[in-house]
């Protein structure tokens, strides 16, 4: 079982198609060294369109290859390998309505995972949080970034909005660390918070 939880999360919420597609490419290229790039609501949805038009251009550059060396009269080399997974298809995950569109990517409406004995819940929208007390951290979309704390349980209970920002979640032991970026990249701020604890901490980069 995991010890720990790293993704990046993205909610673009209604910006335009270019400011949507420049911060999800921001946001593949930061979950490189992460588990997972949750793509909330219509992120989920240009993710799949992004991931179809790569897979094509991939598949394309492969056939064209493939061809090359079968048509080759001293075909001796090994033939080209089919092209691996992209990034998008290797890491991202839809966290939208059941049904929505999200090409050959995976797509969940309540994403559940694990991080020693905490459990981290992601929902498309605030109607997915049932029941707070489910869940030790909840990923939200649909609702602008911000944090909000519950403390009337013994190990508490962490409401994390992502709309309209890059949101880089490291849950560990039991510290939640995140660093918010805007949709254009810059820092906004970084908070840590001690799981049933109570204690937050919080550094804007405006401050």
């Amino acid at each position: 079982m995991s010890t720990s939880f790293r993704a990046i999360c993205l909610d673009v919420g209604d910006e335009s198609d270019a400011v949507a597609t420049s911060a999800l490419t921001r946001a593949v290229a930061l979950s490189s060294s992460k588990d997972k790039l949750l793509c909330f609501g219509r992120a989920a949805a240009l993710a799949g369109r992004l991931d179809r038009q790569e897979r094509a251009e991939r598949e394309g550059i492969w056939l064209e290859s493939a061809a090359q060396w079968l048509l080759a009269a001293d075909a001796v080399a090994d033939p080209p390998q089919r092209p691996q997974p992209g990034p998008l298809q290797a890491l991202a995950v839809g966290v939208t309505r059941a049904g929505a569109d999200t090409g050959h990517l995976q797509a969940t409406d309540r994403l559940v995972e694990l991080a020693g004995s905490l459990l981290i819940m992601a929902v498309p929208s605030g109607a997915g949080v049932d029941a707070p007390d489910n869940a030790h951290v909840w990923l939200v979309g649909g609702e602008p970034f911000g944090v909000s704390v519950e403390d009337s349980t013994e190990s508490g209970r962490v409401r994390v909005g992502v709309k309209g920002s890059i949101v880089d979640i490291d849950v560990s032991g039991n510290e939640l660390q995140l660093r918010v970026l805007s949709l254009q990249g810059a820092l906004v701020s970084e908070l840590r918070l001690r799981l049933g604890k109570s204690k937050m901490s919080v550094r804007s980069a405006t401050a």
